[in-house]
């Protein structure tokens, strides 16, 4: 957690205070008193409250008992930036150039045409995975190729559905998430048989066996082998189903007869 600036302490005593003395029941009143503190800035106190690096990953929202911190104000934070977004075309403009963390996230959310693409295209290098996870939704296909291998995996899922993994595999075949590599290697046509057959090796020494994912990617990967080289993991099938049946099916369209003490 970063140490709050001056310009963020003062902003959160007014979130503070404005919980304190307005009443639940007029919770627009709270708003306002917060839109009205933020519009009285100056374009130059506004972007440095706005930009602050303490927004990055201040949270949306916190259950109890975390309410009661100075990170508990997501969802007001939230409304506060629709209004501007909508009636303050000062403050939205402040925003879309300069917003960070939180801000950006709900900047983005917050606007349309011309106005969310260039916010999200500020996302792209935001250390906010929630503002990247946005700009990938919203920018062409074409700025997202820096995304491919964003170090958050619902970013990099985001981007492959929207440029698709086939024009995108072989620079996934090692992603850390697993559902992403196993996707990765089945659509990837540059690896070598001897990089599948040192793949499979090192899968089969890993002790998770039981392993949902574990057991897809091995299939992905066996699914790369020629029919006759199936022949050499039959033992394979004793460890993962799937895999059993697989190679069965395929040596058996190929009219390959496995011996009797063969087993798959």
């Amino acid at each position: 957690m970063t140490k709050e600036s001056k310009v963020v302490r003062s902003f959160l005593n007014v979130l503070k205070s404005s919980n304190k003395t307005i009443d639940h029941n007029t919770a627009q009143k709270r708003i306002d008193r917060v839109c009205n503190y933020l519009s009285e800035l100056t374009d130059k106190e506004l972007k440095k409250l706005v930009s602050d690096k303490h927004w990055n990953r201040y949270p949306f929202y916190l259950c109890y008992p975390g309410r009661a911190s100075n990170r508990s104000y997501g969802q007001i934070l939230g409304t506060v930036v629709h209004e501007l977004c909508q009636y303050n075309s000062r403050a939205r403009k402040v925003l879309i150039e300069s917003a960070e963390g939180i801000f950006l996230s709900y900047t983005i959310d917050y606007t349309s045409g011309k106005d969310r693409l260039k916010a999200s295209r500020k996302a792209l290098k935001s250390k906010d995975s929630r503002a990247r996870l946005r700009a990938a939704k919203v920018l062409p296909v074409s700025r997202l190729k820096n995304l491919v291998s964003d170090s958050n995996a619902s970013v990099r899922n985001v981007v492959i559905k929207r440029i698709g993994i086939d024009n995108c595999a072989e620079s996934l075949v090692d992603d850390k998430c697993s559902w992403i590599r196993t996707r990765a290697i089945s659509a990837a046509d540059s690896l070598s048989d001897e990089d599948v057959r040192g793949r499979i090796d090192k899968l089969k020494d890993v002790k998770d066996t039981a392993s949902w994912y574990r057991s897809w990617e091995m299939l992905a990967l066996i699914q790369k082998l020629s029919d006759e080289e199936l022949l050499y993991f039959l033992d394979l099938g004793d460890r993962w189903s799937r895999i059993s049946e697989h190679i069965k099916k395929r040596l058996e369209y190929a009219n390959i007869e496995i011996k009797p003490e063969a087993k798959v």
